[in-house]
């Protein structure tokens, strides 16, 4: 068979709006066999550069030599680092250099005293331009003209040093210096440092920002020098001292007059943080030093600064202290299997505070009155850590006794803080508790784990539409005022007695080598627990006990046999798992990230509001456990033991231990599972701070 070749040329030709294509097909050896196709499309649009501009320094005397950078401008369609520059160093409408991509990064010397508008034009290579102009003129003095130059550790290396200069005026990822919120007691006086107006100490150093103003030539009399704080909202919450410990900026005032004589060398201040992040307040501060001449002002500097915010560390965080309650009086209802079995398993390294019953009368519920946090600043061996505590909401109003109200206030001292957003007044219920305070661990977004809080509109089990319950208003927008665990996630619990989360999930670490992510959910499960009972039943052990020798003890027949409370746990199930999938959806996660653990609820009748139906954990809650490293405090959930082994330990161990931790099974059912409560509710664990310092976001 006679086989025929085809040649193909091809050719592009351009045209102002569009690109055409022509292809001619030639049948070899049939020169009048021509196919010709021509084919037309649309050129893409080429989008404009942006052009962004830098100057360090701002102002200074002349000669003053000037780095300009450009290398913030950006170009979507092309490789940014191939834009061409140009510049004009006065502002005159007059282009000082030509258009080339190393002028990316250029330095010029103003020899002139007056103000300079730096522009900048920039061009990708169609020819697309774009113009940008310095935010501020730079300010070039004569000789005899004071110059303001105030310093600070903007570039977070825990020293001030010349490198801090350029940028220090706008708050970044990379600039800016931080200020610690002085909530903790350095002299020992029972008061926090924020309170009164003094440095209290060498150690109250380190919780102080140190400010440099450098020695300001050619003052004269004329002259005043002034510290300012700005914004408006910044005011209330800094306090500025000098270097003898007297205070030049108070709280409120927001500027403060230096004294001429002062400024012949350089000369430290030290800035405080009084208050911290709120909802009027997002923490950004700017400090400008001035110098005016009959009202005018003839040379300043700004730097930028930010507050630090309050970070909770998650349960997957290692552990640093742990906080129990021993209970031994008999009318207090003791404690001591679970705090002997808590004492003993302790891994190396964690501390253990111990609260007295006395003292705060054996109230044990010791998660409930705080969370563990820390504020996070820069310093020259690396970040400096000061553990600050949340007190929540948890008055109980006059003529009931005090509890824990006070155990913070007794452990205020050198490096332990806390605040109290509430101290004014909140509407408080056990849904501002500490149980019902969770921290998601890093995840997508959230590289300091994100806060998870209970509460919500969506009613009891069945059905009372009207019962809706949140946190107070005042501390949840004090923990979204922290930012960077915001927006805290709300998910359903106004459907439990005391409406924790805690009571129907948990986050914990994951230790296994190649997990997807370090950490779990741990999640409550009525089906399977009833599943246990009823391969129990099946297997013709009905009659075995559950809670064996306790007074509600009851067996596995009467349980299942009880109609009203499989109907309960249908509706808890179906309940808890709409929150899974709301926290699936929040923080990304799939199936294999949540582990069933059995629980089972119960019906509790609410007198105290209204006679309202409400959850309660019917055999302890698994979920409540204690995470301290990798060894896990669970509540004994007390099931049937076919063949002597409890089915429900079973299932807890078979579902957590391949996470790589030791379990514990640990006795709460009379000291804390009868009052609604569980291990989890009965400590409080300090963990260590992250790794990524909050600056950096």
């Amino acid at each position: 068979m006679q086989q025929s070749t085809m040649t193909a040329k091809t050719g592009w030709r351009a045209k102002a709006s569009r690109f055409c294509l022509t292809t001619v097909v030639l049948a070899a050896g049939c020169d009048d066999d021509t196919v010709e196709n021509r084919y037309t499309y649309p050129a893409v649009a080429n989008t404009p550069p942006v052009a962004q501009l830098l100057a360090t320094p701002l102002s200074g005397r002349a000669p003053l030599r000037v780095y300009l950078n450009a290398m913030g401008s950006t170009d979507p369609d092309q490789d940014s680092a191939t834009l061409k520059v140009r510049w004009d160093f006065e502002g005159d409408l007059t282009w000082d250099t030509e258009l080339n991509s190393a002028n990316q990064l250029y330095e010029t010397t103003y020899t002139t005293p007056g103000n300079y508008s730096v522009r900048v034009e920039v061009a990708d290579r169609a020819g697309a331009r774009s113009t940008g102009t310095l935010a501020e003129p730079i300010r070039v003095l004569d000789a005899n003209t004071p110059l303001a130059d105030l310093s600070v550790d903007s570039n977070r290396d825990g020293a001030i040093t010349a490198m801090d200069d350029e940028g220090e005026e706008s708050w970044s990822s990379t600039k800016g210096a931080v200020v610690l919120v002085n909530w903790d007691d350095d002299d020992g006086d029972g008061d926090k440092d924020n309170s009164d107006t003094a440095i209290n100490g060498n150690r109250d150093v380190d919780d102080l920002t140190h400010l440099i103003v450098r020695r300001i030539a050619a003052l004269d009399s004329n002259h005043t020098v002034t510290l300012e704080v700005g914004p408006s909202s910044a005011r209330p919450n800094l306090r500025i001292f000098n270097d003898a410990g007297a205070v030049v900026v108070a709280p409120g005032i927001g500027s403060g007059t230096l004294s001429n004589l002062s400024l012949s060398t350089d000369a430290s201040f030290y800035v405080e943080g009084v208050g911290g992040r709120s909802e009027s307040w997002e923490g950004q501060i700017t400090l400008t030093l001035r110098i005016a001449d009959a009202s005018v002002t003839v040379s300043e500097d700004v730097v930028a600064m930010r507050i630090a915010p309050v970070i909770f560390p998650d349960n997957a965080q290692p552990s640093t202290a742990i906080d129990i309650m021993r209970i031994q009086r008999f009318a207090n209802g003791p404690n001591g299997p679970f705090y002997d079995a808590t004492v003993a398993n302790l891994p190396s390294g964690v501390a253990l505070r111990v609260a007295n019953e006395d003292t705060y009368d054996a109230d044990r519920w010791i998660q409930d009155n705080m969370q563990a946090g820390y504020q996070a600043a820069p310093s020259p061996t690396g970040m400096r850590i000061l553990p600050t505590y949340l007190q929540t909401e948890r008055s109980f109003g006059e003529g009931f006794p005090a509890g824990l109200e006070s155990y913070l206030p007794d452990m205020l001292g050198p490096d332990f803080a806390f605040n109290y957003p509430c101290a004014e007044g909140c509407y408080g219920t056990s849904l501002d508790y500490g149980g019902n305070i969770e921290v998601a661990p890093t995840h997508t977004g959230y590289p300091l784990g994100r806060l998870v809080i209970g509460g919500g509109d969506q009613g009891t089990l069945f059905g009372t539409e009207s019962w809706h319950y949140h946190m107070d208003e005042t501390q949840r927008s004090w923990l979204n005022a922290q930012g960077v665990q915001a927006p805290a996630l709300e998910v359903s619990s106004e459907w439990l007695a005391v409406g924790h989360i805690d009571e129907f999930f948990l986050f914990v670490p994951d230790y296994r080598e190649g997990a997807e992510r370090p950490w779990k959910i741990i999640i409550a499960s009525t089906t399977l627990a009833l599943q246990a009972l009823q391969t129990v039943y099946d297997a013709g052990q009905g009659q075995l006990p559950v809670f064996d020798g306790r007074e509600t003890e009851t067996t596995v027949a009467h349980i299942l046999a009880n109609s009203d409370l499989m109907t309960y746990n249908q509706l808890a199930q179906a309940r808890i798992d709409a929150q899974r999938v709301k926290l699936s959806d929040a923080l990304g996660l799939t199936a294999i990230d949540f582990i069933d653990v059995p629980v089972i609820y119960e019906e509790f009748v609410d007198y105290d509001y209204g006679g309202t139906e409400l959850g309660v954990a019917y055999n302890p809650g698994i979920t409540n456990l204690l995470v301290v490293d990798d060894v896990f405090f669970v509540p004994d959930p007390e099931g049937p033991r076919p063949g002597g082994n409890d089915v429900w330990q079973a299932q807890t161990t078979a579902a957590l231990a391949p996470l790589g931790v030791d379990i514990v099974f640990v006795d709460v059912f009379d000291s804390y599972h009868l009052l609604m409560g569980e291990a989890h509710c009965g400590t409080n664990v300090q963990g260590n701070a992250y790794d990524t310092p909050w600056w950096q976001l």
